[in-house]
């Protein structure tokens, strides 16, 4: 998925782990010991190496995720990553921050031209790769 030049996969590589995660924990619940060491590597790759506030963010600013209430209250966290990014690159431009507080605000809720039915119907659109 990283490797490939079909899509940027910054944006979806946090949900992969994360539902890579849950499918292998929901399909071996009775066998758990099986699949525990392989659970400790996806822990110990994210946690060491991928787990960035940047892929916090681009998973954010996905829209396939950003319009599905049950996917962001899943990752509700994925906003403090997203300030700290903005915080982070922004650096103390104060206006700048407030400027990109608002577009974000705009996103989210899908207004101006966020809110056309051409944005509307391409948000799913854009290939998964799971």
């Amino acid at each position: 998925m990283v490797d490939g030049d079909d899509r940027p996969s910054m944006g979806y590589l946090y949900d992969v782990i994360h539902y890579t995660k849950e499918e292998m924990l929901r399909r071996f619940q009775k066998r758990m010991a099986r699949v525990q060491h392989f659970i400790d590597i996806i822990n110990n790759r994210w946690d060491g190496q991928l787990y960035r506030n940047l892929y916090a963010a681009a998973f954010w600013f996905n829209p396939r995720f950003q319009y599905d209430a049950n996917i962001m209250d899943k990752h509700m966290s994925t906003i403090y990553g997203l300030l700290d990014v903005l915080e982070t690159y922004a650096h103390e431009n104060f206006p700048l921050q407030s400027k990109i507080t608002s577009e974000i605000k705009l996103f989210s809720n899908a207004e101006h031209n966020f809110g056309r039915m051409s944005t509307i119907k391409n948000r799913t659109l854009i290939p998964l790769g799971i």
